[in-house]
């Protein structure tokens, strides 16, 4: 204590003043550092906010209320036989409708749902004009199923179509009457299938279902088409179909390789034709022996005479 060097407490206490003065000066420098930046931003951010609000609005006025963009017509092209009021309430898409707010993937999706519509285009005609363009499945064939009805669980009949890539389709009002109109072919019926066989807007699955599918494209490519109308085509056999003509006669047919049975068909059926004879039943799934019988004469309902027709008509403009 006595040897020791006299402090200046003064000095001392000066320079721990120095020490907290810095440090309150350098926390007023960094909060004005940071307060400007984010106050600058927030401004951004609020002009952003209403230039977007303004163009939002700018477009909502001179877009999507302008009367000038309102649909007043509808046209409607399709290949197929579906009315063209009923497209259009399939699309979604009335008259009154903004032409630039219509979504037209949405309208399209929305089309392309209908197990009747094989592809669909949606076009814009500027000023006010929308136009639905269709492609339909073709049927080949019916199915007349059975199915329970909820809650009474009867049973009742349903008639559905059936192209050749095995497309389920509803039967619409109108369109058998179309058919029947155009003067083409009745469709022959599958029978021997189950209701859960055919699942409407889903390919069906059975194989032998697909082979008879198969055949009545073929069936149609022959000369025998033009002469003989088809009834029914039983598939309940996973081996063979057994085909029904309007004049009675049962053919039966392998499953596998239509074509050279056809032909063999059309051999035995041009023979029986110069013979006077009509033939009852002919097995042609047995490859070496062919079984055949003839139909009675007093039995045998005549040949009526057919046009040559596609499977469906087709329209290009409704």
């Amino acid at each position: 204590m006595w040897f020791g060097t006299r402090k200046n407490r003064r000095n001392e206490r000066a320079q721990l003043l120095d020490v907290k003065l810095r440090s309150k000066h350098g926390y007023k420098f960094s909060l004005r550092s940071t307060g400007l930046p984010l106050a600058v931003s927030m401004i951004l951010l609020l002009c952003g906010f209403l230039i977007w609000k303004g163009w939002g609005f700018a477009i909502d006025q001179l877009v999507y209320s302008n009367p000038a963009f309102i649909i007043q017509k509808i046209s409607t092209e399709t290949d197929g036989v579906l009315p063209a009021d009923l497209i259009q309430r399939l699309s979604g898409v009335k008259k009154g409708d903004n032409l630039m707010a219509i979504d037209l993937f949405r309208v399209r999706r929305q089309l392309m749902l209908v197990p009747s519509i094989a592809s669909a285009s949606v076009i814009r005609r500027h000023p006010s004009e929308i136009q639905l363009r269709i492609t339909e499945r073709v049927p080949v064939a019916e199915l007349c199923l059975y199915r329970t009805t909820e809650p009474e669980k009867k049973l009742e009949s349903v008639v559905l179509y059936i192209d050749a890539e095995g497309y389920v389709m509803p039967r619409f009002s109108g369109t058998t009457d179309l058919l029947t109109k155009s003067g083409k072919r009745p469709l022959p019926s599958l029978v021997g299938l189950l209701s859960t066989d055919a699942a409407v807007g889903q390919q069906i699955a059975l194989p032998q279902a697909r082979a008879a599918l198969n055949w009545v494209v073929e069936f149609d490519k022959t000369p025998l088409a033009s002469v003989i109308d088809i009834l029914s085509i039983d598939v309940s056999n996973p081996q063979t179909l057994r085909v029904i003509t309007e004049q009675g006669s049962e053919i039966i047919f392998s499953t596998q390789n239509p074509v050279p049975q056809l032909h063999r068909w059309q051999t035995v059926h041009d023979w029986a034709t110069l013979n006077l004879k009509v033939i009852g039943s002919l097995d042609l799934a047995v490859q070496n022996y062919v079984p055949l019988r003839w139909l009675d004469p007093a039995q045998a309902l005549p040949l009526k005479p057919k046009l040559n027709t596609p499977l469906s008509p087709r329209k290009k403009h409704v």
